[in-house]
């Protein structure tokens, strides 16, 4: 369902000046240089070892991952030359195709009740193969204040680093 909204909302269109600018960018930081996506990512998303806020819900709901381009190529998460391009044109093109592609998914969800039932069935035979369980222990209880007084001392300092500016997008 999502690659059929994909299809029909279409990925970003990239400037000449944001493809270049990917590009320099991707050579300052010694990758390869190959510019912005221009082909949607296609095939299934390989079962991995990563932690995030989606791992239980993917094994209890029928879940899409999408993955629209909205980034220079390359450039890993998480770190400084992440934190680049979000105030760019390239990302906001990205972000406006995500966002139309999850409104046109969600209508099919809606208006295809068949679509809804397939992927119910999809997850259900998934979980007759591999069941779900937590790692986590019923009774475990994150601690909310494990780097509250680190936070507290060098926030002040933090503040001088934060963006003073609004976004323009055009």
């Amino acid at each position: 369902m999502l690659f059929r909204s994909i299809d029909a909302v279409g990925l970003p269109k990239w400037t000449k000046e944001e493809d270049q600018w990917a590009r320099d960018f991707q050579k300052s930081l010694d990758l390869p240089v190959t510019g912005l996506a221009t082909q949607r990512i296609t095939g299934n998303r390989p079962q991995s070892f990563a932690s995030n806020d989606s791992g239980d819900v993917t094994w209890n709901v029928p879940t899409g991952l999408l993955s629209i381009p909205s980034a220079v190529p390359g450039v890993g998460a998480h770190n400084w030359r992440a934190g680049v391009t979000p105030t760019l044109s390239l990302s906001h093109k990205g972000q406006v195709a995500g966002a139309k592609v999850l409104a046109a998914s969600l209508l099919d969800m809606l208006t295809e009740p068949e679509t809804l039932a397939k992927a119910k069935a999809e997850l259900d035979a998934q979980l007759k193969q591999s069941p779900y369980f937590s790692f986590l222990p019923d009774d475990a209880k994150p601690d909310l204040n494990l780097n509250k007084e680190m936070m507290e001392r060098y926030r002040p300092e933090m503040t001088k680093f934060y963006l003073n500016k609004k976004a323009n997008f055009k």
